[in-house]
């Protein structure tokens, strides 16, 4: 097997899933999998190596991401009679990414007999990250390290799960230039560093000019990105970097942190959400150790303190990542991420902000349960 750079266990990471509108009859997946448990899209061929099902949101959620992750990289998805092998659980990951410590890493593309093989340790954006080493390997290109992880980082984030490029503003960090003399092997601790400059191009330079930078067919290792840039740029790279060393544009969030039909306000009263948590509906994504509800968010209108109530059978329920707001003088407890299981009734203050929300089970088999959760404003 032939491998490119894996998705690295150590680093912070964060669930981004998108939220994604019901898909056009031209491209909607088979709607349950087959009697080997495999489940087709137009383009993948998902598989799990858990005992747990596929969930029937889930090829809805990756036959979308690969076609917007190639539609942003401009670059061709292959025939639907060659699906992309897509695996899913630690135990696919062991057996595709022999290369590394499957303990150490959540996902890789390699290869086989059969062409390429995504593994992933979930769906949520990890899958997203390799979809995009995919589309490029199976259209034969690969820049350098630096930007090919940069690159996955940033196309992993979409609407409802975003990915967030921070900028260096003046304090010290890693730019191109240092990212591009560190080999593979040691390249872990860098993504951050590596989707910070991509982001930085992409909005200064906007997507076209960076596609036509890194799918260059002249790429011939690390040692030629430099040239290249200032080819595709005018402008050498150690310079660019000193640009963006100093630039004050705010950090970038690359897809939509919140879906308007999926955000609920206590400005309107208490909020409630019921119905069935069920594996089989296309509302519900998963294919290793969780299955997961669309992501949601909640306005809060101003600091208050709220009961929430979680009634299920099983699952976790969180009010959590909330973005940057000015609540004013709060406590630490109304910006503290809001944690609970399937029967718990929690009483604490919220600050005044939108949240993010998210239901998910790790219960074996993925039973379905009904649920219902219930938001709103009390006495302090």
């Amino acid at each position: 097997m032939s491998f490119v750079p894996a998705r690295w266990q150590p680093r912070a990471w964060a669930v981004r899933l998108a939220l994604l509108a019901s898909m056009g009859s031209a491209c909607a997946p088979d709607p349950a999998p087959s009697d080997d448990g495999v489940v087709q899209t137009a383009h993948l061929r998902i598989t799990t190596t858990t005992g747990n099902p596929i969930c029937a949101g889930t090829p809805i959620l990756l036959e979308r991401e690969l076609q917007r992750i190639a539609a942003a990289m401009e670059l061709p998805l292959w025939p639907e009679d060659d699906e992309l092998d897509v695996r899913f659980g630690r135990d696919a990951v062991a057996e595709v990414c022999t290369s590394w410590d499957p303990d150490d890493i959540l996902g890789c593309v390699g290869s086989d007999d059969d062409g390429a093989v995504a593994a992933a340790v979930e769906v949520a954006s990890i899958a997203s990250h390799e979809l995009v080493h995919a589309v490029r390997l199976r259209n034969e290109i690969w820049s350098t390290v630096m930007l090919e992880e940069g690159l996955a980082e940033i196309l992993s984030g979409s609407d409802g799960f975003p990915y967030s490029a921070r900028y260096p503003h003046g304090d010290p960090f890693y730019g191109p230039v240092e990212l591009l003399q560190i080999p593979r092997e040691d390249f872990a601790p860098y993504y951050v560093h590596a989707a910070s400059f991509v982001s930085w191009l992409w909005e200064t330079e906007g997507r076209a000019s960076l596609m036509a930078y890194v799918n260059d067919p002249a790429f011939d290792g690390a040692e030629s990105a430099t040239p290249l840039f200032e080819q595709h740029f005018g402008l050498p790279l150690p310079d660019a970097e000193q640009v963006l060393a100093v630039d004050e544009r705010p950090d970038a969030i690359w897809g939509a942190p919140c879906i308007p039909e999926h955000t609920y306000s206590l400005a309107d009263g208490p909020v409630e959400l019921s119905g069935d948590f069920d594996c089989s509906e296309p509302s519900v994504y998963g294919a290793a150790s969780w299955m997961s509800l669309w992501p949601m968010c909640l306005e809060v209108p101003q600091t208050m303190r709220v009961r929430i109530s979680f009634e299920a059978d099983h699952g976790r329920f969180q009010v959590f990542s909330r973005e940057a707001c000015d609540a004013g003088p709060v406590g630490v407890e109304a910006y503290r991420p809001k944690l609970m299981q399937a029967g718990d009734v929690l009483e604490e203050d919220i600050a005044g902000c939108r949240h993010r929300m998210l239901l998910h089970s790790s219960e074996p088999g993925f039973p379905t349960t009904p649920y219902t959760i219930r938001i709103e404003e009390i006495d302090g």
